[in-house]
């Protein structure tokens, strides 16, 4: 028994490590740079042949990652409201929402396709709106 347990547990290690070290295919580097907002990346990928309305396993394209980003930062302490901590958590929040707003700009440019819907039949601008993304929505909208 105990020599089963040391396989086992030996394996699972492995696995995990593997997971971890193993290089990203094409399509998931895409995925996760319209994720991060990297899109010298995606720019990259796109160069590279990669569909710009390819999905992941919830039917969500670049565009809808992009998108679908947390722009509102978590609630604060009351004892960290209007403090220098709160101020920068601020910029960086709204550092990131420039910078997804400027990823939806690229991916809507390059020929991301706005009418596709996910699973879910939501499409990007439905899951900008659920997210309360008002400057990506305004853009979606004027497209």
């Amino acid at each position: 028994m105990f020599i089963l347990t040391v396989f086992l547990l030996v394996n699972t290690m492995l696995a995990q490590n593997q997971g971890v070290t193993r290089a990203m295919d094409p399509i998931s580097t895409f995925l996760a740079a319209a994720d991060s907002g990297d899109t010298a990346k995606v720019a990259g990928s796109i160069k590279q042949g990669i569909e710009i309305n390819v999905t992941d396993e919830q039917g969500y394209t670049a565009l809808m990652r992009a998108v679908n980003h947390t722009s509102y930062p978590p609630p604060l302490p009351p004892s960290l409201k209007g403090t220098k901590a709160q101020k920068e958590r601020d910029k960086r929040y709204q550092r990131k929402a420039e910078i997804m707003l400027m990823m939806v700009k690229t991916l809507v440019m390059r020929g991301a396709d706005l009418d596709l819907r996910d699973e879910d039949g939501r499409t990007a601008l439905e899951i900008a709106r659920m997210n309360h993304h008002t400057r990506i929505l305004e853009f979606l909208k004027s497209k």
